[in-house]
């Protein structure tokens, strides 16, 4: 089922679960784009908001995060 159907679904329950599961259709990464006429590169995945990667291998981030050095604690990388 896309996520345009889930939505209708869900229209009908008025809990905080909704905003959530829209979120997590607003998300899903598409494999074709509108981008892709605009910029003519073959996108493989698109996660608009936050990435971007070609068939050539390059990638697009659109959000900046802070560089995040390696910690020197193995015990403390749990992730």
């Amino acid at each position: 089922m896309r996520c345009s159907q889930r939505r209708g679904m869900q229209r009908t329950t008025q809990n905080k679960s909704f905003k959530l599961k829209q979120l997590n259709c607003a998300m899903h990464a598409n494999k074709t784009s509108l981008a892709k006429q605009k910029e003519g590169r073959d996108i493989s995945v698109d996660m608009y908001p936050f990435i971007r990667k070609y068939k050539d291998g390059s990638i697009e981030r659109f959000l900046r995060s802070p560089f995040v050095l390696a910690s020197p604690d193995q015990g403390g990388n749990r992730g």
